[in-house]
């Protein structure tokens, strides 16, 4: 939803109208609303003489607490960078996967938090983390791999150790754009950051349906008569 905003552009000292996005939720509470607007200012961006910054002061009705929304943009098109500060709200994921690893709900959100905080060229590298703790502990823990030689062998041979082709697969493309964010050049150019989650969610439902599984097998081995 768009919504207008009078700023003032003190280079210039006037006040000028600006459209943009509307936070649709607090940053702090996450209520949905609309907040409120308490003043904010446009300035140059002297890398790119033709850009501008907008930072907006925004006040949750629900929380009584301010944020801050910026803008970048030129000739009226402007898009949100990031808000500040903000409380991330986690992903709660399934029992099964915060049985096999501890540390991966934790990693993870960490990196959406640093993604919803605009740390852009660190949120590969969490999602990344956070993966390499999930695959090493399902080798661990479902497959009964030696714990001692998981901790010690790189992520792209621990991924190759993975017995079921689909999770494999996953947890491949994943791992490839995870280290893709770690380098000096991108080699998947068409792929980022959207893509290794969208693998790692697919991965992880992967985990649950093949729990799923294995406990409907056991149930039903048990009771066939």
């Amino acid at each position: 939803m768009k919504t207008t905003y009078k700023l003032h552009r003190p280079s210039q000292n006037e006040t000028k109208e600006v459209e943009v996005e509307e936070i649709s939720s607090c940053p702090l509470c996450h209520c949905s609303g609309h907040p409120h607007f308490d003043g904010g200012c446009m300035i140059s961006n002297h890398e790119e003489k033709t850009g501008i910054h907008l930072f907006v002061i925004l006040y949750c009705t629900i929380c009584k607490k301010h944020y801050m929304a910026k803008y970048n943009g030129v000739s009226g098109r402007y898009e949100l960078e990031y808000v500040l500060p903000s409380n991330s709200n986690p992903i709660v994921f399934d029992d099964v996967i915060n049985n096999i690893s501890p540390d991966f709900a934790n990693i993870y959100n960490q990196a959406k938090q640093a993604e919803e905080s605009g740390l852009n060229e660190l949120v590969g590298i969490g999602y990344r983390k956070a993966l390499e703790f999930l695959i090493k502990d399902y080798l661990i823990h479902k497959q009964n791999e030696n714990p001692e030689t998981i901790k010690s062998l790189y992520l792209g041979d621990c991924v190759k150790k993975l017995n079921n082709d689909r999770i494999q697969t996953l947890a491949r493309g994943a791992v490839w754009l995870g280290n893709d964010e770690t380098h000096y050049e991108k080699r998947h150019v068409d792929y980022g950051v959207e893509h290794i989650k969208l693998f790692t969610q697919a991965l992880i439902g992967y985990i649950i349906s093949d729990e799923a599984y294995n406990s409907a097998l056991e149930f039903v081995n048990s009771s066939n008569p």
